[in-house]
């Protein structure tokens, strides 16, 4: 039975993989299905009941998908429209999405195969975190995140340099995973972040390995955060503060579906199958 990869036309990242599984001998068969064959060509019979979750899905081609017989799934899907309601009333748009998300999280969620990265309520391929939350779990994971200043009305604001936070990414912010978020402005205030230098390296987290120029302590930090979010293979953006002279690295923010390229495509293969090619 196959691996399954899951993703959107013109992902690069999902065809790599595919070829990659395909090299392993654990992996006979590879099933790389995009999302408009998922959501518009296929047929699901799933069935949730005392005894379990029993999913089956025939794709276009004579593909089966058998939630009993996968060896393991990789999942890069973003949203779950159907195509054929792209031009639909909005009302009728919204609801498609939300009746195809549910079905395909609780498909996903039911999986006894290895898969990443596993949905979460608020995204099929992770967690779907704000800024101050992943800045709180970075904190908890041994990264420094990007400090914050609150501005009370009428108060003199940060430099010019530093960056100013809208009042909707601060209100996403909420405990998660235990850890308490920081404290988000009340009515007038403003929040801001401090200032980084350069471009942002991003450093790949698959498992317990790390890709990018990271040092060991960063890599273990990054391991960690990645851990705390039930999020396997995680990009994570790491710069330097203005303030710092570029010397001390601080977190940024992180992707739950990053760029794998070759070397990465390599490493989630490795931990899905378990073995080297």
């Amino acid at each position: 039975m196959p691996y399954a990869v899951l993703a959107h036309r013109g992902d690069t990242d999902a065809k790599l993989l595919a070829e990659e599984l395909e090299r392993r001998a654990s992996a006979p068969e590879v099933e790389l299905v995009w999302a408009d064959e998922l959501l518009l060509d296929s047929r699901f019979t799933h069935r949730v009941d005392e005894a379990g979750v029993e999913t089956e899905i025939a794709c276009a081609g004579r593909r089966r998908l058998d939630s009993h017989e996968l060896f393991g799934a990789a999942c890069r899907l973003r949203h779950s429209l159907p195509p054929q309601f792209a031009g639909a009333p909005d009302t009728d748009r919204e609801y498609a999405a939300m009746e195809s998300y549910a079905l395909l999280l609780s498909w996903l969620t039911s999986l006894d195969c290895p898969l990443v990265n596993p949905p979460s309520p608020g995204g099929l391929s992770g967690p779907v975190l704000g800024l101050l939350e992943w800045l709180a779990l970075a904190r908890a994971s041994g990264l420094r995140s990007r400090r914050l200043q609150l501005a009370a009305p009428g108060a003199q604001p940060p430099p010019a340099e530093w960056q100013a936070v809208t009042g909707s990414l601060a209100a996403s912010s909420t405990a998660t995973f235990g850890v308490p978020p920081p404290e988000i402005p009340g009515e007038g205030q403003e929040l801001w972040l401090e200032p980084v230098e350069g471009p942002a390296r991003e450093a790949l987290v698959v498992g317990e390995r790390v890709f990018g120029e990271v040092t060991d302590e960063e890599a273990t930090a990054c391991v960690e955060l990645a851990r705390r979010a039930a999020c396997p293979v995680l990009g994570v953006h790491l710069a330097a503060p203005t303030a710092d002279g570029g010397e001390t690295s601080v977190f940024c923010g992180a992707q739950t579906l990053p760029n794998l390229g070759r070397e990465g495509a390599v490493a989630v293969a490795e931990l899905l199958t378990g073995e080297t090619a």
